[in-house]
């Protein structure tokens, strides 16, 4: 709820402001934060989705264990997730990006900032929504489908991979005396299985898609070298490092040009400068903090796994969904949009207004009441001097 408040806020505010400012860097600044903001926004309603349904399933979740992740709700947020977190971290290598080639004084005019800028951020969410989608893509079924669930079969009790279905077929066409047959083929499978119930309903089976890998429907980050998703998964893990590097390398390229500019200048910095120096550097060492506490971890440990070594990945995915990710979504507008900030400044706006109007209100008051004995003793009868 937090990480869709505040994100809702990024969004409408930097939208607000991209249509009102007339500076251009400015501009570009925005552009970029509406954009990480649509990324954190999209894996609040994950989280909100995701935390929905463990509510209804509750203690029932082992008995529609496979129908949740056969199901395209978990295929959808899956989805949802992996666009949230790609269109924020390529968004954020853009920014970095951007933020080095200012400081680094290369000559560009605002308007090639500005085209540049909305063609690399509209590039980024495509690219994200490609990466996202390709593993529902029916033709990539054989690549991405990591097995048949049927709802009710004695032949499959639970969810089947390739392997089981090619181990039955086997031995059923042995005992029928056929010709063995090999296939590494979903359609060629599901249409043999279904060719054993002529005088009866087949029985329906259901994908269990990349995304059904794990009860909280993420990317599928932990493969073995034997699993067909292997390169996928590896590919883009090794990206998300790569650009975890960038990040880190172009902010630390600022803030060494920031001090590299105060020495040259040789002059004592005043008090502002510093602050503002500093407050820079905190928010680059937050950034990479961050960066480094979400993805890092992935990275490392999706490797070790793929190398043999014996990770309980189900625990983790787990904990990336209820503390990595929400992580990430949440400290993004705090640090780049200074949520917190702009709050106690809002707070303050109204506490300032809310002062002046209950002054106000007494000195009003206290007039009125002045008049009101006024008239009181200038009343007919009355003393006029009393008046």
């Amino acid at each position: 709820i937090s990480s869709l408040l505040m994100n809702s806020y990024t969004v409408l505010q930097g939208s607000y402001m991209f249509s009102r400012c007339r500076s251009k860097t400015l501009q570009i600044n925005h552009f970029f934060m509406v954009l990480i903001g649509i990324g954190d926004w999209s894996m609040g309603l994950y989280l909100i989705i995701l935390a929905s349904a463990d509510t209804y399933y509750g203690n029932d979740y082992c008995k529609v264990r496979y129908e949740w992740l056969t199901s395209g709700r978990c295929s959808f947020i899956g989805v949802l997730s992996t666009f949230a977190s790609l269109l924020s971290v390529f968004t954020m290598v853009t920014v970095s990006i951007y933020r080095a080639t200012k400081v680094s004084g290369y000559p560009f005019s605002e308007k090639a900032e500005v085209c540049s800028s909305i063609f690399a951020g509209i590039f980024c969410m495509i690219i994200a929504i490609v990466i996202a989608v390709i593993p529902l893509n029916p033709e990539y079924q054989d690549y991405f489908s990591n097995g048949l669930w049927y709802r009710e079969s004695n032949v499959f009790p639970t969810l089947a991979d390739m392997n089981s279905h090619m181990q039955f077929i086997v031995k059923y066409r042995k005992i029928k005396n056929e010709i063995r047959i090999d296939t590494k083929k979903w359609s060629e499978i599901e249409s043999y299985i279904a060719s054993l119930f002529v005088n009866d309903n087949p029985p329906e089976g259901k994908h269990q898609t990349f995304y059904g890998n794990d009860p909280v429907c993420l990317f599928k980050y932990f493969v073995k070298h034997s699993d067909p998703q292997y390169t996928y998964s590896v590919m883009i893990t090794i990206l998300c490092f790569i650009c975890f590097i960038l990040i880190s390398a172009c902010y630390a390229y600022v803030v060494f040009k920031m001090k590299q500019e105060s020495a040259s200048q040789g002059m004592v910095q005043n008090r502002d400068r510093e602050n503002s120096q500093k407050r820079i550097q905190v928010k680059v060492m937050a950034i990479i903090l961050t960066d480094l506490a979400t993805w890092f971890p992935f990275c490392i440990l999706s490797w070790t796994y793929a190398e043999g070594v014996n990770i309980p990945e189900q625990n983790i995915y787990q904990v990336a969904a209820v503390f990595l990710l929400p992580l990430n979504s949440i400290m993004n507008p705090i640090i780049y949009n200074e949520f917190p900030n702009k709050f106690k400044k809002a707070i303050e706006a109204l506490t300032t207004v809310s002062h002046v109007h209950n002054t106000a209100s007494n000195k009003s008051g206290t007039s009125r009441s002045s008049v009101e004995k006024s008239n009181d003793r200038c009343k007919p009868g009355k003393n006029d001097t009393e008046c």
